[in-house]
């Protein structure tokens, strides 16, 4: 009985050792060894950048612990070996590892006592070790960041798929934050089929304001002030292939530059910098593109890496002038102006992306003078030539008129007036008069109050006694304190003109001006009212002689 018993043992436990083995090799088929990893940001400025994922170790789901915490097994990658071991730039603050069995294990307690602070510097050096020329660090996997489908989330993603399980440095090539403590590279354990996280840092931008805001509204002939802005990325020293930081601008056909003199002041944290550290060009193309006649601004830092090592995470700044001139678009459209910064995005080549554009405009705004006759004013009514006007920009007695340059309209086409702040130029007139097609299209002015005045009329035509009052009124998107904000652009909403306190509609605004013809009203005892009484008079008395006569007879 003992032997048979020993024998059903031995067959059972044989039987179990195959299911055990059996179900082993079953988990083991069917471990998940790869998941899907999708990083995300709202913001809109990493549309379209690359996202690049380092693996630095592998990692192995070994189910949950005693304490039912998810329990993964990591094992250093050798190609990550030297940031942990090298004297040069050591991860482990300054602790130097040995090249040996425990480095794996030591690497990894070593992070997992990181926190706060500690682990945000961590995921930086890790980043930038990885992206040196010649790290050694092989590039696991690249996605491209783009907008998702989900119009509540706004969210902008990349997504790994196939990612083999492990604990990844994620980042995106040329991001970085001005203050160096920031992360800009994200640390994230891939150990399940599915893993998301944020994208970490933000991309070099640039800020480009008009008079210190991101629109205004100016005579032609005024001088327009520009700043560009930008930061330089903290981690600036790590581009082993030195770091490029180049500002490009174009200036609309409506902006002039002195392009033989072109001087702009270039600041690093609000310290000018010498004009041997940059160059700097302007540039009117004349190439027959959709840029002809714009102005293309360069400004391009010579070495900034090894002459201004103290520009990292700094912001830099450019300030240049231009002046408004005759070819500037009036009303909404305004005469926009775009600025980006160049930069190196990867610290071990010379690559280079570029920022999201950023636009201010200029804008200046006209209305036109309209000349009729009659009772009822549309386009049929009857148009008058040679009526003079002066505009004022003041109501006072002894104001002087204002000066424009003038291209005489005739019976089809309105004569058009554009204002020069250089009232002396030549060729310029303060006396504006009507062609025959009765319009005068005055422009070429910022947002303020003028004065129109009829200095004489069409013949047999009554000039106006009173001047006409024309306010320009000009809207921009600011906060109730006038300033720009999360919610508010600073950008040109709208613009209107009032003549004598009647609004004037559309993009062309129109100030309707009546003449009424020059014939004397009449009025009581005038040499008309003694000749009607002279006939009169003659009438009766002819008629009562020819009542005698006829009598007699």
């Amino acid at each position: 009985m003992k032997s048979l018993i020993t024998k059903i043992a031995a067959v059972v436990l044989a039987a179990a050792t195959a299911l055990g083995m059996a179900g082993l090799g079953a988990a083991t088929a069917n471990a998940a060894t790869a998941g899907t990893l999708t990083v995300s940001t709202k913001d809109a400025k990493f549309a379209g950048a690359t996202v690049n994922a380092y693996k630095m170790f592998s990692a192995t789901a070994t189910g949950t612990d005693a304490d039912n915490n998810k329990a993964v097994a990591y094992t250093l990658e050798d190609s990550w070996k030297t940031f942990f071991t090298s004297t040069n730039d050591p991860a482990a603050a300054g602790t130097k590892y040995a090249d040996d069995a425990t480095l794996s294990g030591k690497a990894e307690a070593y992070i997992r006592t990181l926190t706060g602070t500690n682990l945000v510097n961590f995921a930086t050096k890790a980043s930038n070790w990885a992206q040196k020329k010649n790290s050694g660090i092989a590039l696991a996997a690249t996605a491209t960041v783009s907008k998702t489908n989900d119009a509540q989330s706004k969210e902008y993603t990349a997504s790994f798929s196939n990612l083999a399980y492990g604990y990844y440095v994620v980042a995106v090539p040329g991001a970085g934050n001005a203050d160096a403590k920031d992360q800009y590279a994200t640390l994230i354990s891939v150990d399940e089929p599915d893993v998301t996280a944020d994208i970490k840092g933000q991309l070099p931008t640039v800020d480009k304001t008009v008079e210190n805001k991101p629109a205004t509204d100016k005579n032609i002939g005024d001088t327009v002030n520009y700043k560009l802005s930008s930061i330089v990325a903290a981690n600036m020293a790590d581009y082993t292939e030195g770091y490029v930081f180049t500002f490009h601008d174009m200036l609309s056909k409506g902006l002039t530059v002195d392009t033989a003199n072109f001087a702009p002041i270039v600041k690093i944290d609000g310290t000018v910098v010498p004009a041997a550290d940059y160059t700097a060009t302007a540039k009117k193309l004349t190439d027959g593109s959709a840029n002809d006649g714009k102005t293309q601004i360069t400004v391009k830092f010579n070495d900034i890496q090894n002459k201004h090592p103290e520009a990292a995470g700094k912001e830099v700044t450019v300030e240049y002038s231009a002046t408004l001139n005759e070819d500037a678009v009036t009303g909404t459209a305004g005469n926009e102006n775009s600025a980006q910064i160049e930069y190196s995005n990867d610290p071990s080549s010379n690559q280079t992306g570029t920022s999201v554009p950023s636009e201010v405009k200029v804008h200046t705004f006209e209305f036109t003078l309209d000349k009729y006759t009659g009772n009822i004013y549309n386009e049929s009514s009857e148009r008058l030539g040679g009526a003079k006007f002066k505009v004022y920009d003041s109501d006072k007695a002894d104001a002087t008129a204002l000066k424009f340059n003038v291209t005489a309209g005739n019976g089809n086409t309105a004569t058009t007036a554009k204002y020069n702040k250089d009232q002396t130029a030549a060729g310029l007139t303060d006396e504006l008069v009507t062609p025959e097609y009765g319009r005068i299209v005055v422009s070429g002015l910022r947002a303020g109050t003028y004065w129109v005045e009829e200095t004489e009329a069409p013949a047999g035509y009554n000039k106006l006694t009173e001047k006409i009052k024309v306010e320009i009124t000009a809207t921009y998107d600011v906060n109730g304190q006038g300033a720009v904000d999360a919610t508010h652009t600073g950008k040109l909403t709208s613009w209107k003109i009032t003549y004598n306190g009647t609004a004037g509609t559309g993009e062309h605004p129109v100030v309707p001006v009546q003449n009424n013809s020059g014939f004397t009203l009449p009025s009581t005892g005038g040499m008309g009212t003694v000749a009607f009484t002279v006939v009169g008079v003659l009438i009766v008395a002819f008629g009562v002689v020819w009542a005698i006569r006829r009598k007699r007879a």
